[in-house]
């Protein structure tokens, strides 16, 4: 698996739900690159001592000596790691300015990074100064940061916390792994400060927002053919089912990432049906996918038939990284 690392420098982590084996996942790739230099940082806080939710105890996020960490000041102040200041950065969380460390000593550390992708971008553009790897723990439902250009694939942690039904839990993690299959469009447009382009046969046509009143009056002119429809921010469950009722056949759909395509899976079929290319401007990888069988109430999975059904619907390396630690 390690090698399978080597070509990615900047690796987001993003969990399906809470409590999916997250900071399991980070402090196990973490483990794994050592003998690298690594970086490390998140989007918004994590590596919190107790979950804010179940009010459970929360793995904790392990630093070693040597990495690079970003993170806010008061989460250093608090903790017993002894680091190096190499950059302030001006920017700041709610609990402080966010510094870039060197840490000097093995311990458990509070990450609380920036907050926006803009600052994350900065961050990590300093960090790839000092490091061969970094990391990116992601936020609780926080998938937004897979548009930024310095993110080069991604890791998805799922598991029993998603539903307690395993077959739900399956769909939902394929249908979000299809999404990060999904290929880049040929021939971008970028719209600019426009939400919606829909190319036809008869010229093309941008909207500045994305109500459906905006765009029904060119889907329901059947005397234009659809080429290609763009779409800037999320892509919701009412467009797709707009598009979806119009009964346009043949047609490319474009998101910005895959991050964007936030409708429920069952619709995935219909556009199927009628042939729609779903595409974005700037793809991602999915590298691994990691599994938690273990729910913090209620009843968890059995974990052999939980790999089993991940198996059986997903091609890509799958790892139970509660069994590995």
């Amino acid at each position: 698996m390690t090698k399978k690392f080597d070509e990615y420098q900047v690796v987001g982590i993003i969990g399906l739900a809470k409590n999916t084996g997250k900071t399991t996942t980070l402090n196990w790739l973490i483990k794994k690159h050592l003998h690298e230099t690594i970086g490390l940082t998140s989007i918004g806080l994590d590596g919190e001592k107790m979950d804010q939710i179940h009010f459970l105890p929360k793995p904790r996020i392990m630093v070693h000596q040597g990495m690079i960490v970003a993170t806010a000041k008061s989460c250093l102040d608090e903790s017993t790691i002894k680091y190096d200041l190499i950059e302030q950065t001006n920017l700041f969380t709610s609990i402080g300015e966010i510094l870039i460390v060197r840490i000097k000593n093995e311990g458990f550390l509070v990450i609380a990074g920036p907050t926006t992708n803009r600052e994350l971008s900065i961050v990590l553009k300093t960090m790839k100064q000092y490091t061969s790897k970094i990391f990116i723990d992601g936020a609780l439902n926080r998938m937004t940061f897979s548009h930024i250009d310095e993110i080069d694939g991604l890791v998805l942690s799922t598991g029993a916390s998603v539903s307690p039904i395993i077959e739900e839990t399956v769909e939902k993690t394929k249908r979000i792994v299809d999404l990060f299959s999904l290929h880049k469009t040929s021939d971008y447009i970028s719209i600019e400060q426009f939400k919606i382009l829909i190319m036809t046969n008869r010229g093309d046509f941008y909207f500045e927002d994305k109500k459906i009143s905006s765009i029904e009056t060119i889907l329901n002119d059947h005397s234009l053919e659809i080429h290609k429809i763009i779409i800037k921010g999320a892509i919701t469950e009412n467009l797709i089912d707009t598009l979806i009722q119009s009964r346009r056949t043949n047609y490319e759909l474009v998101g910005e990432d895959p991050s964007r395509f936030i409708f429920q899976s069952n619709k995935l079929k219909y556009l199927d049906y009628l042939n729609v290319n779903m595409t974005v401007e700037k793809p991602l990888k999915l590298i691994l996918l990691t599994i938690n069988p273990y729910r913090p109430t209620l009843q968890s999975y059995d974990s052999d038939i939980f790999m089993k059904a991940l198996k059986d619907k997903i091609n890509m390396e799958i790892i139970d990284v509660m069994r590995e630690e």
